[in-house]
């Protein structure tokens, strides 16, 4: 099975992204796929970390986006979970770089979006920071939480990996 098959199976099985979630990942599988096979005047290895740059953008783009600001950090940490296990199994290896860059756009896709949100309103801004155990995977190591606004419910929570 290929790496794009396996990770999209992943993200469905994980359920985190419901079905839409899931099938908005295979759009973006596939449109990367079919650009990819379009005659390209760039040579094949910058071709190749375009190709990585934009997978990654848009994976980022959808966590952030899906999540609705509620739930970015476990999106986030079920996409990288699919994505370790679809690289480990079909090319014997994680890229890390490329887990990272994912991390480090949503990050930046989260603050965006969080800076966009009207401050008047009441609501609750998630940061955490990240660490990498012995074997380099990700783990939360620490989580800052600022409540801004009058009173009453949240209006959003986002969560970022920095």
């Amino acid at each position: 099975m290929t790496f794009a098959r396996t990770f999209v199976n992943n993200i469905a099985r994980c359920g985190e992204f419901g079905s839409q979630g899931a099938e908005d990942f295979e759009d973006i599988i596939q449109s990367l796929i079919m650009a990819q096979n379009i005659h390209c005047r760039y040579d094949n290895s910058t071709r190749a970390k375009i190709m990585q740059i934009a997978l990654a953008s848009s994976i980022a783009k959808l966590i952030v986006e899906e999540s609705g600001g509620v739930n970015v950090q476990q999106k986030t940490n079920s996409t990288i979970y699919a994505l370790r296990n679809a690289l480990s199994s079909t090319t014997g290896q994680v890229d890390e770089g490329f887990v990272n860059e994912i991390i480090e756009l949503v990050n930046l896709f989260s603050e965006e979006q969080f800076n966009e949100m009207d401050t008047g309103n009441s609501g609750q801004y998630y940061q955490s920071a990240t660490g990498s155990d012995h074997g380099g995977a990700s783990m939360v190591t620490e989580t800052v939480t600022i409540n801004f606004g009058g009173g009453g419910a949240p209006s959003g929570m986002f969560s970022t990996l920095s």
